[in-house]
């Protein structure tokens, strides 16, 4: 597994899924986190989509962007290899949701 699969599984833990929303498989939503060396957020996470989420005016990836930021944020600390803190400090998630 890579450390972008690791954080994700962590970080679904947490994540309410948009399966039942029309279409789901098209609400996918990329999380963009930074972390400090302990597994803590050391920034707010931030969507990488938020601008074609806002633009598109689709009220259940707007549900989705929000459910994959809450995710990240309550699912801190994260558990990642130390020594591969340089790796990981800066990741991409993406969360899709059409795959639960």
């Amino acid at each position: 597994a890579t450390l972008v699969d690791i954080m994700r599984s962590q970080a679904e833990r947490c994540f309410r899924s948009s399966i039942d929303a029309p279409n789901p498989e098209r609400l996918n939503v990329t999380v963009r986190v930074r972390l400090n060396r302990d597994g803590s957020l050391a920034e707010p996470p931030v969507s990488t989509d938020a601008g074609r989420i806002r633009s598109s005016g689709d009220p259940f990836w707007l549900v989705a962007e929000e459910r994959a930021l809450a995710a990240i944020i309550d699912c801190s600390p994260y558990r990642l290899p130390a020594e591969q803190y340089s790796q990981w400090r800066l990741m991409d998630v993406t969360f899709r949701n059409d795959i639960f």
